[in-house]
């Protein structure tokens, strides 16, 4: 829009959970360079390590930490990122969490787990994940367009802006200055790469070459055959689909289907291939939450691989969204009924004061120009909240697109200021069930 270049095969977009194989392949690398093994228990090589459960915390292996089959809730701590926590205090807050599902019996996506395999990569090369990334992948390969580090992108100049359509029907454009940049170089392992068209075509060779690519050997066949094998089942009617490590696996006729998609505010992508067909395709959008990747996919597939008579069947698959970088709103349906208090509501100025969460720490509410004002997190986001009954305000955050609406309900005694609040819905339930107690 506006005053935008054209988009040329150059052009940097950001590639969200298009990452994650990338951050597995590298842990592939120190498999084989035997500093690590696939069974290794993570504590063996992060010996502060920890989860909720105690026996978890000494069951977790290396290969459990990049398929989704943790027990916790799904996207669990990507509220971190919203306000600015690092990668380390994420992998710490980790022992806050508790588990929804027993150890490895169930999917959900995660990201955090990432941001632990980018731990044991540091911890075993004393490098950060983003040298590992420069020295061992984009170096090799010449991926010149490719950084995962904000202050690369800006001094590029070839780069996509996001956009996204509000709920007026308008586009939305990233602003250059935006408040909310620190999130991408936050989510690294997870979701932190941005690269361009010609840039992931030579990754998408690595893949099909079983590790090497023009003249460069990255990594062995045996570890791309490792990473593209189903681990955890995701669904199995009326696909039988499972997470492999960094790539989804879709078995169909043919050929089996290896991809991953990424989703940041702003930005979509997939990478698709199939291996034994030995083509693959890259799609990179800028617009978030765009349903065109998907659709390429389908209609990638069904020229390049279904037979004749199954052509209208095979785009009849659903390949399921993998979104990324943390939205305000809970990633789990909002469908039930939020509560919805009845009594008469407190002078705002009784709902001020700090409060406090295990993992997010310390959010302070205070009154502002007449209105309840949420400071939340090391980026000390300011967040507004609007009374909508009794004890409940939504709240809503400044400069940022597609928002659905987050509740925040205060616990009140008579005669007393606020002792508590909790969020009904978004992006902070999963420690405390969403409690943050007064601590001021």
């Amino acid at each position: 829009m506006g005053n935008a270049s054209p988009v040329t095969e150059s052009t940097v977009f950001e590639i969200a959970s298009s990452t994650k194989a990338f951050t597995t392949t590298m842990i592939a690398m120190l498999v084989e360079e035997g500093k690590l093994a696939w069974t290794d228990k993570v504590t063996a090589h992060m010996p502060d390590f920890r989860m909720k459960d105690p026996w978890v915390t000494k069951e977790i292996e290396i290969a459990d930490l990049l398929c989704h089959r943790s027990g916790l809730p799904a996207y669990a701590l990507d509220g971190m990122t919203l306000i600015g926590f690092g990668r380390d205090s994420m992998v710490h807050a980790l022992r806050y969490v508790a588990p929804v599902t027993s150890f490895r019996s169930a999917y959900a996506y995660q990201n955090v787990m990432l941001q632990v395999a980018g731990k044991v990569i540091e911890r075993k090369t004393n490098l950060s994940w983003d040298d590992n990334l420069d020295l061992r992948i984009i170096g090799p390969l010449g991926m010149n367009d490719t950084t995962s580090r904000q202050e690369v992108v800006d001094l590029m100049t070839n780069v996509a802006r996001g956009h996204a359509w509000l709920a007026n029907g308008s586009l939305w454009i990233t602003p250059s200055n935006w408040a909310y940049k620190f999130f991408t170089d936050i989510d690294g392992p997870a979701g932190g790469i941005r690269s361009s068209a010609q840039d992931m075509a030579k990754w998408v060779g690595v893949q099909l070459g079983r590790g090497s690519w023009g003249g460069q050997t990255i990594v062995h066949p045996s570890s791309i055959e490792y990473l593209f094998a189903p681990s955890t089942l995701i669904e199995d009617a009326p696909l039988v689909l499972s997470y492999a490590s960094g790539w989804i696996y879709l078995p169909r006729s043919p050929h089996p289907l290896i991809f991953h998609g990424g989703n940041s505010p702003g930005f979509t992508s997939q990478v698709a291939l199939v291996p034994e067909a030995n083509v693959g395709i890259v799609i990179l959008c800028n617009l978030g939450n765009s349903t065109s990747p998907n659709n390429i996919t389908k209609k990638f597939y069904e020229l390049f691989c279904a037979e004749p008579t199954a052509a209208t069947s095979s785009l009849k698959f659903e390949i399921p969204e993998t979104p990324m970088s943390p939205l305000p709103a809970s990633r789990t349906s909002t469908d039930r009924n939020l509560p919805v208090l009845k009594g008469t509501s407190l002078p705002l100025d009784r709902y001020c004061g700090v409060y406090s969460n295990p993992a997010y720490g310390k959010f302070s509410v205070r009154l502002e120009s007449g209105s309840l004002v949420m400071i939340m997190g090391p980026r000390e986001i300011r967040a507004t909240l609007k009374s909508l009954s009794g004890n409940i305000f939504t709240m809503m955050l400044p400069d940022f697109p597609s928002q659905d609406q987050t509740q925040v309900v205060f616990s009140v005694s008579p005669g007393c200021p606020a002792g508590s609040f909790t969020f009904a819905n978004g992006s902070f339930q999963d420690v405390n069930k969403g409690v943050f107690r007064r601590i001021e």
